[in-house]
């Protein structure tokens, strides 16, 4: 078995990630091949809100991975940190999901980063030809705010990190690479062709360099899909949405010649929208968490596509022999409100069932917690109780996953091209109603009136908890039943 290292850099990076996690909860699979994903975060701006709920996502779903056991179950793939993949070596990286750290960033401007008042008069004068004044007062430790020509300088440390030191360790045959960053902004504009030259180049004194400079990678570029509100009276405008679009041609045009046409990348995903969605002014830190877009799950499905076509790939002498272009389209572009019918085929069968069961078993989990005198004599739940008691996993981890899942959904809905999949605001009475656009024609069944008190919901969760293969944890138990349950609902509702 592999992994896939995937990098996401600056916020759009993170933010991916975190659509990707949500897929891998509810099931989606990768390639058959890999079992363990490993995501690399780079961003200076360590404070960022959506870097930082991210990071809280992931490792709950590191916590509740330990108790699944079915291979197509809720968080059947594993996620794992870069610390946890050399465990038996010395390190000084404590961070569960530590980012890259780049020298100089946090306490520097940029003017002092480059040592400007200590170069001569020459050297000053070229310095001050190629950055403006404003770029060199420039503060780095909330990124690069659009600011590209900024970022080339100061990500060009990526081999001198520890962190990538350490990436280059746990490396192995076979293992593959996915890069995801925006192209209209500073971070990820300059991070991702920089990440890549570093990538594909062999280094005699780097471990395992020649394995990652030959190995599968694929990237992802987010074109503008938002823009920037003016900021506060009083507050300098240090974003400007009106240059996204042209530093995305400069950028696309700088990858053409200095990535495409050199074939450093197995296949190549774009993705973008005319953008009308405004989100606040925000420099970066705690004020920078801005609500999840569908592109984003749509860049995280690129990533299971990616790893699906990886025997498709090959690489030799540190290039690929070809380069597959790849962009994203929904069947009804007129329409600026999305569900599951709105998605091509392949992607929607990938996805719908899963992320369906996964909204199930969190509605389910609702009613149970606010009744749970309706299942307490019955078989399931007396043999699974410590699940659902303070210590149990519900409560320490999949209760607040859940919530964040509901979350990430209802930000989708909120934006300007809504992705809203499911109602959720159905009532239990008739809660396999909850598809948009797959109602059903007769109740199935209906879980629970004021008479039936879920006894339906019950008996399916017994009989299939009778037939269930049990393990030695409860959580482990509590998981397969609940994913086996919702599978079978879901797929007679969507067939």
């Amino acid at each position: 078995m592999s992994k896939l290292y995937v990098f996401g850099i600056g916020g759009t990076g993170a933010r991916v990630i975190k659509s990707l996690a949500f897929l891998l909860a509810s099931g989606v699979k990768l390639n058959s091949t890999i079992d363990t994903v490993v995501p690399v975060i780079i961003d200076p701006d360590q404070g960022n809100g959506d870097l930082t709920r991210t990071k809280q996502l992931l490792d709950l779903y590191i916590k509740i991975n330990k108790k699944a056991s079915d291979p197509n179950g809720f968080f059947s793939t594993s996620i794992k940190t870069l610390p946890e993949l050399i465990d038996n070596r010395n390190h000084t990286i404590t961070d569960k999901f530590k980012m890259l750290e780049l020298d100089g960033t946090q306490n520097e401007r940029f003017y002092q980063f480059i040592d400007k008042q200590n170069l001569d008069q020459q050297s000053n004068s070229l310095i001050e030809l190629l950055f403006s004044e404003e770029n060199l007062n420039a503060e780095m430790s909330v990124g690069f705010k659009g600011n590209p020509n900024i970022g080339s300088v100061v990500l060009n440390q990526f081999k001198n990190c520890a962190e990538y030191r350490l990436f280059l360790d746990s490396f192995k045959e076979g293992d593959s690479i996915f890069i995801v960053s925006s192209i209209f902004g500073g971070t990820g504009a300059a991070g991702f062709p920089l990440l890549l030259r570093n990538l594909r180049k062999e280094d005699s004194d780097l471990i395992n360099s020649n394995l990652v400079a030959n190995s599968n990678i694929g990237a992802l570029s987010m074109m503008p899909y938002f823009k920037v509100s003016p900021p506060a009276e009083g507050k300098v405008q240090t974003i400007d949405s009106s240059s996204f679009l042209g530093k995305a041609k400069a950028a696309l045009s700088y990858y053409s010649t200095s990535i495409f046409q050199s074939k450093q990348l197995n296949a190549f995903y774009s993705i973008g929208e005319e953008a009308s969605n405004f989100y606040e002014h925000n420099d970066g830190q705690i004020a920078q968490k801005n609500n999840a877009h569908f592109l984003e799950l749509a860049s995280a499905i690129a990533i299971v596509d990616f790893t699906n076509h990886l025997n498709g790939f090959n690489t030799q002498n540190n290039l690929a022999t070809e380069t597959v272009f790849k962009e994203f389209g929904v069947k009804k572009p007129e329409s600026r409100k999305l569900n599951f019918k709105s998605l091509g085929d392949e992607t929607r069968n990938a996805i719908q069932v899963p992320l369906a069961k996964f909204f199930l078993m969190a509605k389910l989990n609702e009613f149970i917690k606010s009744k749970p005198g309706d299942f307490e004599k019955s078989p399931w739940f007396i043999a699974l109780n410590e699940v659902y008691s303070n210590n149990g996993i519900y409560n320490l981890q999949i209760k607040e996953f859940e919530r964040s899942y509901m979350d990430w959904l209802d930000e989708m809905d909120k934006n300007d091209i809504s992705f809203e999949p499911f109602f959720k605001d159905v009532n239990y009475e008739q809660l396999l109603n909850f598809i948009d656009g797959y109602n059903a024609k007769k109740p199935l069944w209906k879980f629970w009136s004021n008479e039936a008190h879920g006894d339906k919901f019950n008996e399916i969760l017994n009989k299939e908890f009778k037939g269930l293969k049990k393990t030695d944890d409860k959580g482990s138990d509590y998981l397969n039943l609940f994913h086996l349950a919702s599978k079978k609902q879901i797929k007679s509702l969507i067939k």
